[in-house]
C-alpha cells in the first residue's frame, strides 16, 4: 500500500482484504473437507486450524518486524539539502 493514502486508505483498504480473506478461507476449508474421507475429518481440521494459526503468527510477527524498521529508517533518514 502507498504511503500516501496513509490511515484512510488503510481504513479503506483493510475491508476490501479482510473480505477477500474470508472467502479464500471458507471456499478452501470447504474444498479440502470435502476431497477428505468422513474418518479423517478430525485430523484434517486441526491441520487447517494449526496452519492458519501459524500463518497467523508468523504475518504478524513479519509485519511488525517490518514496521518497525520502515519506522525507524523514516526517523532517521538524513536530510537532504
Amino acid at each position: 500500500m502507498p504511503t500516501t493514502l496513509g490511515g484512510p486508505g488503510y481504513l479503506v483498504l483493510m475491508p476490501v482484504v479482510t473480505m477477500g480473506y474470508a472467502l479464500f478461507q471458507a471456499a478452501n476449508a470447504t474444498a479440502v473437507m470435502t476431497s477428505s474421507r468422513s474418518d479423517q475429518r478430525g485430523v484434517i481440521a486441526g491441520v487447517l486450524t494449526l496452519a492458519r494459526n501459524v500463518g497467523l503468527i508468523t504475518g504478524a510477527s513479519l509485519m511488525g518486524t517490518i514496521f518497525a524498521r520502515v519506522r525507524h529508517c523514516v526517523r532517521h533518514r538524513p536530510v537532504s539539502g
